[in-house]
């Protein structure tokens, strides 16, 4: 029979090993933390990095990373959608706009600009196609955007990330501009899909047939 000091003992033993097993999933799960932390950050760079490297070698004058989204679900009948600027960089000849573009209702017209996207994988949108009441006119009108090349980056189960170009010109893409925004889509799509879980991504980038 066991003395009463080896069974005190034993329950010290045995809460202590509880303590450090405890102890070890707490630092465990720190150390999970912090490497999704340190992950959503070198994300973010990424992402910097190549909205630069898309203004710094293309014709673009404003480059933005948005993503529209309903309220929770996929899209559907009699459910409003909208819009937000994630990040953006632009030259001296462009305004940022991410301040006043966020969760903006969008209309018949740009919705149907994000569905040939989402089929198609891009597509080019010039002002002289816009009809004068749609969302965009007027913001295009203001700053003298001539066209924006659109890009579909990818979709998750409740929004869609998409980039776009914006020019105050009418000068098509480049050879070597093709090149660079494809490696750069390619690596933005890399960096989102790690926490956007994406059901849904461009088939490849027709931008031959957009310029």
């Amino acid at each position: 029979m066991q003395t009463l000091f080896e069974v005190v003992a034993a329950i010290f033993t045995a809460i202590g090993a509880i303590f450090g097993a405890y102890k070890a999933f707490n630092a465990y799960r720190r150390s999970r933390a912090d490497a999704r932390h340190l992950d959503a950050l070198t994300a973010v760079q990424d992402l910097a990095e190549e909205l630069n490297t898309i203004l710094w070698n293309s014709e673009a004058e404003r480059v933005m990373l948005l993503k529209s989204e309903n309220g929770g679900g996929v899209p559907s009948p009699g459910k409003a959608r909208y819009s937000t600027v994630m990040m953006e960089v632009h030259d001296d000849k462009l305004n940022g706009v991410r301040s006043q573009w966020q969760r903006v209702l969008l209309d018949q017209h740009y919705n149907d600009i994000l569905l040939k996207i989402y089929r198609e994988g891009g597509c080019l949108i010039s002002i002289e196609d816009m009809p004068k009441e749609c969302l965009l006119r007027p913001m295009y009108d203001a700053s003298d955007i001539q066209r924006a090349y659109v890009f579909l980056v990818g979709v998750s189960s409740k929004e869609m990330f998409y980039l776009v170009m914006n020019q105050t010109h009418l000068r098509d893409m480049s050879p070597e501009t093709m090149v660079t925004v494809r490696q750069s889509l390619g690596k933005m799509i890399d960096a989102l899909d790690q926490f956007e879980h994406f059901v849904h991504k461009p088939a490849g980038f027709p931008l031959a047939q957009i310029t």
